[in-house]
């Protein structure tokens, strides 16, 4: 399971992602930005007062890339629809392009938003995928 990075996280945060998973990043105050990654079932964005009580602060939920993706898939799919697509070559590599549409109202339907750069493996374009795609929904607030 490939978990978000801390950027993701407190991108993810943002947009509202509140999920319980099983990984949250935690921050102490005077640390600066060295988060740390815990595995305590239970933790979300929701419950960091506990923590703010005893000096943590800026508690994100980690989720996996997969989880995330999902989530803005379910949250987000009236604006915008997403791909990952598998690609062998017949040097017998696999390539993993993923492509973004966004929704335009003037005309009804998706268009082609971007696509990517070649990804050499899928947790790769996963991530990058979701890169792109957080940058959008920021953008798009």
């Amino acid at each position: 399971m490939n978990t978000v990075t801390y950027d993701q996280a407190k991108k993810l945060k943002e947009l509202g992602y509140s999920e319980e998973v099983l990984r949250s990043y935690h921050n102490k105050i005077g640390w600066g930005e060295r988060p740390f990654l815990d595995s305590r079932i239970g933790l979300n964005n929701y419950n960091k007062e506990k923590y703010n009580k005893d000096g943590w602060y800026n508690t994100c939920s980690a989720p996996s890339v997969s989880e995330a993706l999902q989530w803005i898939r379910e949250k987000y799919s009236k604006i915008i629809v997403f791909e990952i697509k598998v690609f062998p070559r017949s040097n017998g590599d696999i390539i993993y392009p993923y492509t973004i549409y966004d929704y335009n109202s003037r005309i009804g339907k998706y268009e082609r938003f971007m696509v990517s750069t070649v990804c050499k493996s899928y947790p790769e374009a996963e991530s990058a995928l979701l890169n792109e795609l957080l940058t959008y929904l920021e953008q798009k607030k």
